[in-house]
């Protein structure tokens, strides 16, 4: 029978900080755009109506881009440092570059060094985005792995020859005070040592470029990466990185921005939680599906209040709109965020789930760099211009779909 301990539960909460850690360094600047202090601490202009503002959005379009760039590299250090040194190692690898790009972000004197920082921060959280869906797999009980969220990969050290410690690690992962004799964690350690061997077969018949000679595949490579493209293609780093700024169009001032901003977050937060269960309950396929109807009449619905707040401005039309920004996070969360990474993971054989989920996260990346390299106004056209907004909605829920 398939089980797990308190202590499978804990070792994958404290690894799942690593989105925490992810999520922070890329929401941070969310809310550092919208302090005053930001701007005079590296002599940016922080007036729209001056006229060395453009340069002001040059440096925040960069300072996005440069994350997701490097970030996209980070996917490559991910797969490399993760089946070299190991998914812990590879973790420690990732935190010392994240704790160098956070405190040379808030030490950055010059716009210059500020993107140096951003880069850093980026190489980091790419890394760790892309290390731990392959680790929680790894870890997790087939049939939980939405919900459960720090020992080594068991998978890792029987290919490193130490079934031993692996052995260890299943009873400690899979402890069960009804099973004396620990026989799952036998059965675990079993199939592993059979999957590792057929891998090897595998890896010595098709060789080390099967995941693209191979058409099954590499039709499930195209098929993550457009998962994980869709996924971000329906706005919500767009939203996330921007939305202080989308709160003053809607005539709110910069502590009430900064206030929606970290509620926004919350409600992120919470409801991140709330989709595992989905996950599990309804099913991945049905998830995302739901989840980009919901997303796609949200959009429609934001638009056509910040619409009606272009025309004839109130606090009424504002509040409906951040209602709805709310509404969005909450839908996304249930239903798509969790997913995407589930689903780019699963549906590969276990020996190219490392490379082949790596491959599909630096696609995510390195569409959003291209999308964020741009003018953040440019980013942010749909907000006030709603025939824009609804075309360009519709049109990246559709891409997702």
């Amino acid at each position: 029978m398939e089980t797990y301990s308190w202590y499978n539960i804990s070792v994958v909460c404290f690894a799942a900080f690593g989105s925490l850690f992810t999520g922070y360094s890329l929401a941070v600047f969310a809310f550092t755009i919208g302090q005053p202090t930001f701007y005079t601490s590296l002599g940016l202009v922080s007036d729209p109506t001056s006229p060395g503002y453009s340069h002001t959005n040059d440096i925040i379009g960069a300072a996005n881009g440069v994350f997701f760039g490097t970030g996209f590299f980070g996917c490559f250090l991910a797969g490399w440092a993760g089946n070299r040194f190991g998914r812990i190692n590879g973790f420690r690898i990732a935190a010392v570059t994240g704790i160098i790009g956070g405190a040379l972000q808030c030490g950055s004197q010059s716009p210059a060094m500020f993107l140096v920082a951003r880069a850093v921060a980026g190489l980091a959280a790419g890394h760790t985005m892309a290390a731990m869906p392959t680790y929680f797999t790894e870890v997790s009980p087939p049939h939980s792995r939405g919900l459960i969220t720090v020992p080594e990969s068991p998978r890792f050290l029987v290919q490193r020859d130490n079934q031993e410690k692996a052995f260890e690690i299943l009873v400690r992962l899979h402890s069960d005070p009804r099973d004396a004799n620990n026989t799952f964690a036998h059965q675990e350690l079993q199939e592993i040592v059979e999957r590792g061997q057929a891998e090897k077969e595998l890896i010595r018949v098709d060789g080390r470029w099967r995941l693209f000679t191979k058409k099954t595949n590499f039709r499930r490579l195209i098929l993550a990466c457009m998962v994980m493209i869709g996924g971000q293609n329906i706005g919500p780093l767009v939203i996330n990185n921007y939305n202080v700024r989308l709160y003053g169009s809607l005539g709110l001032g910069a502590t009430k921005s900064l206030l929606l901003s970290a509620v926004y977050n919350t409600i992120g937060l919470i409801f991140a939680s709330v989709g595992a269960s989905i996950s599990d309950r309804l099913g991945r396929r049905k998830a995302m599906v739901t989840g980009y109807v919901a997303v796609t009449c949200v959009f429609a619905t934001l638009t056509g209040m910040i619409a009606q707040y272009n025309n004839t401005p109130s606090k009424g039309w504002a509040a409906a709109a951040v209602t709805m920004v709310y509404l969005y996070v909450v839908c996304y969360n249930s239903f798509i965020d969790l997913n995407q990474f589930t689903i780019a993971t699963e549906i590969f054989p276990t020996h190219l789930r490392n490379q082949a989920s790596a491959i599909a996260i630096k696609m995510d990346l390195a569409m959003t760099g291209i999308d964020h390299t741009q003018n953040p106004d440019h980013d942010l056209k749909g907000v006030n211009d709603p025939e824009s907004n609804h075309i360009e909605a519709l049109g990246e829920v559709k891409n997702g779909q």
